[in-house]
């Protein structure tokens, strides 16, 4: 009994967090792998981020379980004609200040984010608005330069009040149903319920969100009970533990957070496509599979998931073929020198452990091919920083919730989308592809609109900017006591503020 006392308390310690934590009526506390960077829905892109906003903000629309769109803050919406969107929204909501939600935080909101000095990593998404319309406080008009697809989905950005700053991502005020109480940096986040929440209060008094960036400090948190929920970001090999202890509950759906290998086109030796093509044909996917994730995703050779309407089947394959891989870079001109290798590439990581681990399964991989993988890992924080920048030749990351729109090809690959103003932080630029991501965003036609997307996988899968790796299984282990939380496609807490509680 001192033995385990002992232990509780050196865990508590390593964690920094206090006893009186623990005691607090009906909360219910899950961990975040990393430190957010901001809770400004118009600035955050990372995941962690996200997490806290999709809990403290609501959107026009939202996604439900299955990713189809609902409505959120808007009770209904028409189109009269191709480039006109009207909403009519809910009267009934109030910002965690007291404010009331009106059309004009619509306007605000989007419009901040157009503001070229307001930095936002969105704008390039919204500037297709030619005018954003407030017939009255509950009604909004967003008027279009030009017909465009994907912008319903769009519009899932979180809203802020009238007037909020730059340095609003420190201390937000949504309307969504738990509000914001303190952020300790790298340690803790506490949100409280939204008595006034327009769906209801939640079934939980306050949220804990313990930051524990360590994966076996994670697992350790479970199965002591310091922790109540964990979703995904945990060691696969532990699942059977986890499946084994009578005091946790172990749910397994498969999910559409894509898992990748981004390729830098500004390095002299990536430009080449036999060289990216050698490459992913080094790449035993099958057996890197079981090694870091234990079966638990599934390969996939697409951004796009199979059940998706979009889907192309038909698109280039990359199976595991080490003599293939160097005939190509043989025919590229790259002989092996007198060190074995033909030339070295930079491949950024995390300090995580799976990330440490995929980088060496992959340096293995290379070096049978005569390419020198040289890594570097750093923490999340400077790690996204640079690969936001492009600084890096090979890194690997997961696009979270996001493979339900062919869209998403526009922001990481469109020439336009280079940063600061998108995702293709490879800078992969082709001038057929470019063509084709503009037609799908103002085809309105669904079936015109899949032929067109299926040419986009084809040249993605040829010229492989990214080199598709799986989509993983969301795996969600909860305390006995925990009900209601619901596993989403993409990873999402949205059932946090709905029905999930703990009872005591």
């Amino acid at each position: 009994m001192k033995n385990k006392l002992t232990f509780c308390l050196l865990l508590l310690t390593s964690l920094n967090f206090s006893c009186s934590d623990t005691n607090k009526k009906n909360q219910l506390i899950i961990c975040l792998w990393t430190n957010p960077t901001t809770f400004d829905p118009r600035l955050a892109t990372d995941a962690a981020s996200q997490r806290i906003i999709e809990n403290l903000f609501n959107s026009l629309v939202k996604k439900d379980q299955n990713s189809n769109l609902v409505p959120d803050l808007a009770l209904s919406w028409e189109t009269p004609d191709t480039n006109t969107y009207s909403f009519n929204l809910r009267k009934d909501v109030f910002f965690h200040n007291g404010g009331k939600f009106s059309s004009y935080d619509v306007k605000f909101t989007f419009e901040s984010m157009l503001d070229s000095t307001f930095n936002s990593p969105f704008r390039a998404g919204y500037q297709n608005i030619k005018e954003i319309q407030t017939p009255d406080s509950f009604t909004v008009v967003f008027k279009l330069n030009k017909s465009y697809a994907p912008f319903l989905r769009d519009l899932t950005r979180g809203i802020v009040p009238s007037g909020a700053e730059q340095d609003f991502g420190n201390n937000p005020i949504g309307t969504g149903p738990f509000k914001f109480e303190d952020w300790q940096q790298d340690s803790q986040i506490n949100l409280i319920a939204n008595e006034n929440y327009f769906s209801g209060k939640p079934k939980s008094e306050n949220i804990q969100v313990r930051i524990i960036k360590e994966e076996s400090t994670r697992v350790l948190s479970i199965e002591t009970g310091q922790i109540d929920v964990l979703l995904n970001n945990f060691p696969e090999q532990y699942f059977d533990s986890f499946k084994k202890n009578t005091e946790l509950k172990l749910t397994e759906k498969a999910g559409i957070n894509y898992t990748y290998i981004a390729l830098n086109f500004q390095n002299e030796f990536l430009k080449n496509k036999k060289v990216r093509q050698a490459i992913a044909y080094a790449i035993n996917r099958p057996q890197m599979l079981k090694s870091l994730k234990n079966g638990h995703a599934k390969i996939t050779n697409s951004f796009v998931p199979e059940k998706n309407f979009y889907f192309e089947p038909n698109i280039f394959k990359y199976d595991f073929n080490l003599e293939t891989a160097k005939t190509l870079l043989d025919e590229a001109g790259f002989d092996t020198k007198e060190n074995g290798f033909r030339f070295s590439l930079n491949y950024k990581a995390t300090s995580s452990e799976e990330s440490r681990q995929k980088a060496e399964i992959l340096k293995s991989y290379l070096a049978k091919i005569g390419i020198d993988l040289k890594i570097e890992s750093f923490e999340w924080a400077t790690f996204f920083t640079n690969v936001k920048k492009g600084n890096f030749d090979l890194c690997s990351l997961t696009w979270v919730g996001v493979a339900d729109e062919p869209d998403i090809h526009y922001l990481v690959f469109h020439t336009d989308s280079f940063p600061p103003n998108g995702a293709n932080r490879g800078y992969f630029s082709n001038t057929k592809l470019d063509t084709l991501l503009e037609l799908g965003r103002k085809t309105l036609d669904e079936n015109k609109r899949k032929q067109v997307y299926s040419e986009v996988q084809k040249i993605v899968s040829e010229e492989l900017p990214y080199i598709s790796l799986w989509f993983d299984n969301n795996i969600l282990v909860t305390n006995k006591k925990v009900s209601g939380f619901e596993i989403y496609d993409g990873g999402e807490w949205l059932s946090l503020g709905l029905t999930a509680k703990k009872t005591e």
